[in-house]
């Protein structure tokens, strides 16, 4: 039996990383962080490719927990039914 080990440690990385850039950083310094890695239109055209890995990575806020469950049960069944890559 495959048990998905990937799902629950991006969601668990999303999360950190959220709460990390909001306890660690001023609000400036994290407004900047995330409009650096926005897939706006702007930073697409300007050839920063980077910003397609970093903001499936970064959110603006920590998911409430029943949408990270809800994340995770769709992204661990996706994982068991096709495997992790």
């Amino acid at each position: 039996m495959r048990v998905p080990t990937l799902a629950p440690a991006y969601v668990g990385g999303v999360q950190l990383i959220a709460y990390a850039s909001r306890r660690l950083l001023g609000e400036r310094a994290r407004q900047d962080l995330l409009r650096s890695c926005s897939t706006n239109v702007d930073n697409l055209e300007a050839g920063r490719y980077g910003t397609l890995a970093t903001s499936a990575l970064l959110v603006e806020e920590p998911m409430e927990l029943p949408y990270a469950l809800l994340l995770l049960a769709v992204l661990g069944y996706a994982e068991f039914a096709h495997g992790a890559w």
